[in-house]
């Protein structure tokens, strides 16, 4: 084709501007020969329809012979919405179907125009419009092939069509189909256009776009840039000087006046501020595939942001900014210009009392580490010393599609993957998160809402804090302290679903649905130790519990236990129970005794494995070591060298006999003794 030399060629060594310059000088105006003209369906006399529905064609049947009968572009037809839903597109579909043609006892061919040469195959599609073309369709495939190269590709869009100009860009103009696997350097609209469609350029694999100086109209272009092929690194904007509507800073999009923030350009910064000046923050403004900021700035004018895709980040944004309480209300965690950056922690100082608004960033993921460390041995082992794959890069695309979450300490890969492995999956040397007593003079009273998602395995509340807010997850923590004088936990908070037996402290009266969810819980007041459900609906925490009671309502988890679903450790549950029957029925004492009996040595290696004197006594008291569970259980016992459970039971078992068998309890004791002899 010979106008592909004109919209599609390489730059190398170029910079954008350059190439920009380069283009806006000399427009690129095409023939009605080298276009598709596509006419918009019209619906027939008396007819209703969508106008959003492809005009209806009549499907041909194949020629008796089995020659395929030449009528035209099939397009629109089942044959060619089914083929594009395979991944198969127009040129490859006609090669088929002409091979097709040419062999005997295969079926007939439907009617479809077989191109003879590449040159046959039209590019670029348009649909002529009031003030001119609108660009339908841009065949990036066919073009890069005319021109003999696939990547680093400078694209200039056609300005004129037949003497008219190009004025709208279709959303589907770049569609996936017809720009995937070529890579895009530039991309230049040209000053002709006015419009350009919401997602025009979202499956466009392009570095850098440049709008014109006639662009009123941008619409919303999503960016992933893991979800183009080839993937991007990166991506900006240039807007020409004379655009009324548009201006670019920095590689971002934003309005001429500065205050609606349409595209913020990557990579981002750990700690990223926006724009100054900016009101508004588009739907659309955040790159998706690359790493996310932890903390964002934003000044006191900020006033929406649509965007969500960074909703787990900090916001540090004046309360007065009208932002600020929007922000808060969808979840986001904010805080004011007066914060405090403390070991990795984040606390607002507005009041008079510090709060913790957010902990430390979420962990390095497993296939993150991998991704560098491989980046890095590719780098050193390159035969000419430079860099052959870039480590940031690398590490950033495998931390957006890791979905294998935190890697906890003490659950590495086996002794049989090596040194190397084991070092690559040790997650980071912080394994302890001690919160302060107060924070610049100020005491640490409470834990915002969503500050804590993820914490390292160890996480120590101190002594000041007085309420902790929801959605405090602390995914990753397994060793949990909390102080007396605690007073409220939110809801959903410590779900890591690792954690260690929790003591809960006397002062607490209110924890939310959700909390402590598959952990073992101790209640000071009554030295009960209770299996949290699973299932929020069977929550047995209360949020107004009385002074001196535990926020623990037992009666419920007597009949969850009873209902025997939702638990995940039933017989550790019903072992804890027996151990502490405080306020337990007669009939439930009896039917948890019963279950737990049922388990026969499975039960008796638990009390082995877990239990200390008061289980050992309270089981002993419910006759569930009674006649040869005895002995197994004293063995188990004394394999684990639990010598205290031991002792007692030995005493047990001779003040039993010397009951049932007054004369002969001396005997009787001597014989336990020496049977079990250290």
């Amino acid at each position: 084709m010979a106008a592909s030399a004109k919209m599609v060629f390489s730059e190398g060594g170029k910079t954008p501007e350059d190439v920009v310059r380069r283009a806006l000088a000399a427009p690129v105006s095409l023939e009605l020969d080298d276009v598709r003209v596509v006419r918009p369906g019209r619906a027939a006399a008396g007819e209703v329809w969508s106008p959003q529905l492809l005009p209806y064609r009549e499907w041909t049947g194949a020629a008796a012979s089995g020659a395929a009968e030449v009528a035209g572009s099939a397009d629109g037809d089942l044959l060619s919405a089914g083929s594009l839903g395979m991944g198969v597109d127009d040129a490859r579909r006609a090669n088929l179907l002409a091979l097709a043609a040419t062999q005997h006892d295969v079926g007939g061919a439907a009617a479809v125009a077989v191109p003879q040469h590449d040159a046959d195959l039209c590019a670029v599609s348009v649909q002529q419009e009031d003030e001119g073309y609108a660009l339908v369709g841009f065949d990036l495939r066919i073009l890069a092939e005319a021109a003999g190269v696939a990547t680093d590709l400078v694209v200039v869009l056609p300005s004129f069509v037949d003497g008219k100009p190009v004025v709208r860009i279709a959303p589907g103009a770049f569609a996936r189909r017809l720009v995937r696997g070529i890579g895009v350097d530039v991309l230049v609209v040209p000053d002709t256009v006015r419009r350009i469609g919401a997602g025009a350029f979202s499956a466009l694999p392009g570095r850098h776009i440049h709008l014109g100086a006639a662009v009123s109209t941008g619409g919303e272009q999503a960016c992933d840039l893991l979800g183009v092929t080839p993937p991007l690194e990166r991506r900006t904007y240039s807007v020409s000087a004379g655009n009324v509507s548009y201006r670019a800073d920095g590689g971002s999009l934003l309005s001429a006046d500065g205050e609606h923030l349409l595209f913020f350009a990557p990579p981002y910064a750990a700690d990223c501020a926006l724009p100054e000046g900016v009101k508004f923050v588009g739907e659309y403004a955040f790159c998706q595939g690359c790493a996310t900021p932890h903390v964002v700035r934003a000044s006191q004018g900020l006033t929406q942001v649509k965007a969500r895709q960074w909703d787990d980040a900090l916001w540090i944004c004046p309360d007065e900014a009208p932002a600020a309480a929007r922000l808060r209300k969808r979840g986001v965690r904010v805080c004011g210009l007066a914060a405090a950056h403390r070991d990795a922690c984040w606390f607002d100082l507005e009041g008079p009392d510090a709060v913790l608004v957010a902990g430390p960033p979420a962990p390095t993921s497993a296939s993150k580490r991998f991704a560098r460390a491989a980046a890095e041995a590719r780098a050193t082992s390159a035969s000419d010393g430079t860099a052959v794959v870039d480590a940031d890069e690398a590490a950033a695309r495998a931390e957006a599609n890791d979905c294998g979450g935190l890697v906890s300490g003490g659950r590495l890969g086996p002794v049989g993957q090596g040194p190397s492995a084991a070092a690559l999956a040790r997650p980071a040397a912080n394994r302890l998160l001690e919160l302060p007593t107060e924070v610049a003079g100020k005491p640490l009273a409470s834990v915002a809402a969503r500050a804590l998602p993820y914490a390292p395995q160890t996480v120590v509340i101190p002594v000041s804090v007085r309420a902790i807010g929801d959605g405090n997850q602390c995914r990753g923590t397994r060793r949990l302290v909390l102080p007396e004088g605690l007073e409220r936990v939110g809801a959903h908070c410590f779900c890591s679903r690792t954690l260690e037996t929790v003591a809960l402290p006397r002062t607490l009266r209110s924890v939310g649905a959700g909390s402590f969810e598959f952990a073992v819980c101790r209640l000071a007041h009554r030295g009960v130790c209770v299996h949290v459900p699973a299932d929020q609906l069977l929550s047995c925490f209360r949020e107004d519990a009385p002074e001196g009671c535990d926020p623990f309502d037992l009666v419920k988890y007597d009949e969850v236990l009873r209902a025997g679903k939702n638990v995940p450790d039933r017989l550790g549950a019903l072992l804890h129970r027996l151990a502490a029957p405080v306020g337990i029925s007669d009939s439930d004492h009896a039917a948890f005794a019963d279950e737990v009996r049922s388990f026969g040595r499975e039960a008796l290696v638990r009390v082995a494995r877990e239990g200390d004197v008061s289980m050992v006594r309270a089981l002993a008291d419910a006759g569930l070591l009674d006649g040869a569970r005895f002995d197994v259980q004293i063995e188990l016992l004394r394999q684990a060298n639990r010598m205290d459970c031991v002792a007692y039971l030995m005493e047990w078992h001779r003040k039993q006999a010397g009951a049932a068998c007054s004369g002969e309890g001396g005997s009787a004791g001597r014989g336990i003794r020496d049977r079990f002899a250290l």
